[in-house]
């Protein structure tokens, strides 16, 4: 990962159908400064790889409840055991 992508876990409530998973997606792809996406509805999470300069977890938050989804920001995560 080069200085320019930092990762995000963000925690995105809503997900029940593939086409849930594909709305989030597409909806961060498109955006400036993302640089990859993956919604998990298992998880109920999105992970997200955005390059810092150009975008925010702000707005990364605001997408994913502009596209109708709750997301109250970055998903706990813990380190394997």
């Amino acid at each position: 990962m080069s200085e320019h992508e930092a990762p995000a876990v963000m925690e995105v409530q809503g997900l029940h159908r593939a086409s849930s998973k594909a709305v989030v997606e597409a909806t961060l792809s498109r955006r400036p400064g993302v640089l990859q996406g993956e919604a998990d509805p298992v998880s109920q999470t999105a992970n997200v790889t955005f390059d810092p300069d150009r975008t925010s977890t702000a707005d990364l938050i605001g997408w994913v409840r502009g596209c109708g989804y709750h997301c109250a920001g970055q998903a706990e995560t813990y380190p394997l055991r």
